[in-house]
């Protein structure tokens, strides 16, 4: 597992990926994915964050990823320049299917979940 800087248009995250990484080869074998964006907490009355569960698509529309790749890169410029001499950059959509909210400063362990059509 690794930690992936994201971007979201709407409830669709994206981020960026080297083409030939393990996350790629899990995605073609299985799309269903989950993940989890919060702040590391020593305090864990404190944390509040996001859980997700959807499906992973890697992003071939030529158009798609110009648009995408201007937000993911308006959000982050510093990718720009990222060395990418014999990476193949791949871009993963990610759509939700459930999100469960986790808002522990309301009482630890307070979840509120949303299901995506």
């Amino acid at each position: 597992m690794r930690s992936v800087e994201y971007a979201n248009d709407g409830s669709n995250i994206y981020f960026l990926t080297d083409g030939k990484s393990a996350k790629v080869k899990h995605i073609h074998k299985n799309s269903n994915i989950a993940f989890t964006i919060d702040e590391d907490l020593t305090d864990w009355s404190k944390i509040q964050g996001i859980q997700m569960r959807g499906k992973a698509v890697i992003v071939t529309d030529k158009k798609k990823k110009k648009r995408v790749m201007g937000m993911y890169l308006s959000k982050f410029p510093q990718f720009t320049k990222m060395p990418s001499e014999g990476v193949e950059v791949c871009l993963i959509k990610i759509i939700p299917t459930t999100g469960i909210f986790i808002d522990n400063p309301s009482g630890l362990g307070t979840r509120y979940t949303v299901h995506y059509n």
